[in-house]
């Protein structure tokens, strides 16, 4: 008995040791939930890596970009992967609490090394309110800004900014996320993104039920990979029944193979993971199946969605989507955004396949209540809203307005319409009124159309005027005069004019043709939650008429008197006019907007308003669009809405 009551105080010694030099590596706490650990010094930082089950918290801004933290290959980073599901793995578990600090300077070169960045791996962990400054790194496999792989974890409220390079799955923030529960919220990078395959300007990879939502990046990105590149301007590849919502990218993005988008490079995680309220404004240049928003979509849908850049490629290039496969482009009627999905930016394809569309290269799924504005410029089926509207594949209450160039298949609307199988492509209540330009087999509305066009194109018109073309295989053509308003008797006599289309009456809006009809709803920029239409919200509504020419109405409301700045902004981020600056009362208030000094096209309606900071577009110093320095807490006192407004000229 003597011999183990003398082991006691032993073990209280060593615990009692154990516990003192833990405690010194900190600068306060336990690391408990409610007493982190605090980390105040670039040497308490790297400490995290003794405790990587532990709560930490920032308690001051740490440079990383001095010595020795900066020397030879740099950081190291903190938890280990060797391998799935290998027992030696040691991810960081534990929880991260920026409190609105900076983490500046991280450098890594380990260039033949994979999972590379602030961690190399973290499992269920919650990282938050952290900004990550002029971070520089380079690995193999699995780079990100703030960890090479995410799994099953909470990122919240980060920003990156910087360079990373790296072979696959990188990303600004995170190499790779993946698993149910693990996302990306209310998150922003703004660093340029280099890699072979599976690269993106937030995330590389999102795998296996992962999420990004309220984001958004604006570096560019460049994906070096031949074959499947997987470049994407906010996500390279997502998969597996994971999501992107809610969340935009502006920067340009840049693939040498296929599957390059200005949001997504491939987007298919199946049925019931779509991609909702995104857009992309960078122009986007690939090989096959590029899109100014997705570069492939495999079956799964995009709704109250739009992207603004040009888009370069070879074969199955699009404005909005390159490919879509057994993909679906939509409106949902209950949708609590409703905006508007479209592409207004240049397309050019020059492969030998063509299939180059205004808003989709090869429509292989549906296309419902949508519109393309751009120009088309191809070699073979070449059309102002899909370049192919394969058998099966449906197209529906849509329109093209821009031109059309091609050398063969040459459509306002569609350059080719194809059957197999007995069954034809359908396209319905839909019209052109771009320039087409003279080739082999060109036609207003449909250039060929392998099935019957009696059965397979269905009250759908071309203006034979505005497209210069006297002859379509399949539609009806109309003069400017008859299908504009008041319309030629019986023209689009079957349109819903109730709940899908409006009559432009003043021909303010769309020259006269019609135009879609979108509810107008209000949007926060973050996650609205769940809507009720009352006035107690501060709220942005839609302006009306949407799209307009040149004058519209922009209503927002009050919960109590604050100061109030709207101002409209172009997709480059240049303030273009500022409507309110100035103390407002409660209540609802209506402002009109004169775009008479503006050349078509989409533009942003900004409001901000005394209050919280809720996630969304911010504002620099020379009144650009930019950095969202509310995601960092440190800036709680303003509210800042957005919405996006066409212009049509």
């Amino acid at each position: 008995m003597n011999r183990y009551y003398s082991a006691f105080p032993l073990i209280a010694l060593f615990l009692l040791a154990f516990s003192g030099t833990a405690h010194s590596q900190f600068a306060g706490g336990d690391g408990t939930p409610d007493s982190p650990w605090q980390i105040q010094t670039a040497e308490q930082l790297h400490n995290v890596r003794d405790h990587l089950s532990a709560h930490f918290i920032l308690v001051d801004d740490i440079d990383l970009g001095i010595a020795p933290w900066n020397e030879e290959n740099g950081w190291e980073a903190i938890g280990i992967y060797i391998d799935w599901n290998d027992p030696d793995n040691a991810p960081f578990t534990g929880t991260l609490d920026g409190d609105g600090h900076t983490i500046s300077g991280l450098y890594i070169y380990r260039p033949d090394e994979d999972h590379q960045g602030l961690f190399a791996d973290t499992e269920g962990a919650l990282i938050k309110n952290v900004t990550l400054a002029d971070i520089d790194i380079t690995g193999q496999n699995n780079v990100g800004g703030l960890a090479g792989r995410n799994v099953e974890g909470t990122i919240s409220g980060v920003y990156a900014s910087g360079v990373l390079n790296g072979h696959t799955s990188v990303g600004a923030l995170v190499g790779e996320i993946r698993q149910q529960g693990a996302i990306i919220t209310d998150s922003h990078a703004s660093a340029d993104v280099t890699g072979e395959y599976a690269v993106g300007g937030l995330a590389g990879r999102v795998t296996a039920d992962a999420r990004i939502d309220r984001s958004h990046a604006d570096g560019n990105v460049t994906g070096t990979g031949e074959g499947l590149t997987y470049a994407g301007g906010l996500a390279g590849l997502v998969n597996l029944r994971s999501s992107i919502s809610t969340s935009h990218a502006t920067g340009d993005v840049t693939g040498t193979g296929n599957r390059v988008g200005g949001l997504a490079g491939s987007y298919n995680p199946g049925r019931g993971y779509d991609l909702v309220n995104c857009y992309a404004t960078g122009n986007v240049t690939g090989v096959w199946r590029v899109g100014g928003l997705v570069g492939y979509l495999h079956n799964s849908k995009i709704a109250d969605s739009y992207a603004t850049g040009d888009v370069d490629g070879e074969s199955f290039i699009g404005g909005l989507v390159g490919d879509t496969d057994n993909g679906e482009i939509i409106y949902y009627p209950t949708s609590y955004w409703r905006h508007q999905t479209f592409a207004s930016g240049n397309v050019t394809g020059s492969g030998g396949l063509g299939q180059i569309g205004g808003l989709v290269g090869s429509n292989r799924g549906s296309i419902i209540r949508a519109f393309a504005t751009g120009s088309v410029d191809g070699d073979v089926r070449v059309g102002g809203l899909a370049g192919v509207n394969s058998s099966y594949a449906i197209i529906e209450n849509s329109y093209a307005t821009g031109s059309v160039k091609g050398d063969n298949m040459v459509g306002g609307l569609v350059g080719h319409n194809t059957e197999a199988n007995r069954r034809s492509g359908k396209i319905t209540n839909s019209y052109a009124v771009g320039k087409v330009f003279d080739a082999d087999q060109a036609g207003g509305l449909v250039g060929l159309n392998d099935g019957d066009s009696s059965e397979n194109v269905i009250d759908s018109y071309y203006d034979i005027e505005k497209t210069e073309q006297d002859e379509s295989d399949g539609g009806y053509g109309r003069t400017t005069d008859e299908m504009t308003y008041p319309y030629a008797e019986g023209v689009f006599a079957n349109w819903n004019f109730e709940h899908t289309w409006i009559h432009d009456t003043d021909h303010s809006v769309n020259n006269g043709y019609p135009h879609m009809s979108m509810q107008d709803t209000d949007t926060y920029v973050s996650d609205p939650g769940p809507h009720e239409d009352t006035a107690l919200e501060i709220r942005l509504s839609q302006n009306h008429p949407n799209p307009f020419n040149p004058t519209t109405r922009i209503s927002f409301s009050l919960t109590e008197a604050a100061d109030v700045r709207l101002e409209i902004f172009d997709m480059l981020g240049r303030r273009v006019a500022l409507l309110v600056n100035e103390r407002r009362q409660a209540g609802r208030h209506t402002v009109d907007f004169d775009a008479s000094g503006l050349s078509s096209g989409v533009y942003i309606s900004r409001l901000q308003v005394g209050g919280y900071f809720a996630a969304g577009v911010g504002m620099d110093n020379d009144s650009r669009v930019g950095h969202n320095q509310g995601l960092t807490g440190r800036n709680p006192a303003r509210k800042v809405l957005t919405r996006t407004m066409t212009l049509v000229k």
